[in-house]
């Protein structure tokens, strides 16, 4: 049997929930940053066509003239806590593992 921390948590559970924790607190100052330094096109949710649990909010950004960036808040308010996430997807010439504060000054460089 897998080993269990106080509250029943497996350790990856008790990992999973902590992200959890530092991504719904980090993801409100992301999203006001993102509101005070871009044109946010919108916000949108999108729903995993797999897993109709799985809900992500994504804001649509305006950089360098007529392009549009995706920021996924969850994903990049997790990057403040291990393990890195892979930012390629986001940011083109983004490092590919940076913390949260790594992606908010890349992200600076692409203001309008």
């Amino acid at each position: 049997m897998a080993a269990q921390l106080p509250g029943g948590f497996s350790p990856v559970q008790a990992a999973h929930k902590r992200i959890q924790v530092v991504a719904e607190q980090a993801k409100p100052k992301l999203e006001e940053l993102l509101r005070r330094e871009f044109t946010i096109f919108e916000v949108v949710t999108f729903t995993d066509r797999y897993n109709d649990m799985m809900k992500e909010d994504c804001v649509k950004i305006k950089v360098d003239g007529d392009k549009v960036l995706l920021v996924y808040l969850e994903e990049a308010a997790v990057m403040t806590f291990p393990p890195q996430v892979n930012l390629l997807s986001y940011i083109p010439d983004a490092p590919a593992d940076c913390e949260l504060n790594e992606f908010i000054e890349e992200l600076m460089k692409l203001r309008k």
